[in-house]
């Protein structure tokens, strides 16, 4: 059984998962292309968040190795975003990117000790 600190990691990593997803599709109504790579970017993200959540504690090997592509994916675009928000000398904008920055965070060390505890790789 999970405990509430997971529940809430894995509800932070669903979060994600369908929002990428949503909005990498919810752009292609609005007229982007396909060979923009912010559409493959956020597919990949959404699905690896997505597994991220769906097999924290899941047996085998090939689960276990989405688990941590997808808390890499989450790492990576907080490392894309951060390279934007650091270049703005404002402290709002700071402070708007550090709070869910800790949060996300917070919840893929969650999602990394619960993997490690059911088996690093499966």
């Amino acid at each position: 059984m999970a405990s509430n600190g997971l529940s809430l990691a894995r509800a932070v990593m669903t979060l994600i998962g369908a929002g990428a997803l949503l909005l990498a599709v919810g752009g292609l109504t609005s007229g982007e292309a396909l060979t923009d790579p912010v559409f493959p970017a956020g597919i990949a993200l959404g699905a690896l968040a997505l597994s991220a959540a769906a097999w924290v504690e899941a047996p085998g090997a090939p689960r276990a190795v989405l688990v941590w592509a997808g808390l890499l994916a989450v790492i990576v675009a907080i490392g894309v975003l951060a390279s934007f928000v650091l270049r703005t000398p404002s402290a709002d904008v700071l402070l708007l990117f550090a709070v869910p920055t800790i949060v996300v965070l917070a919840a893929a060390g969650r999602i990394a000790v619960a993997r490690i505890r059911a088996g690093a790789f499966g």
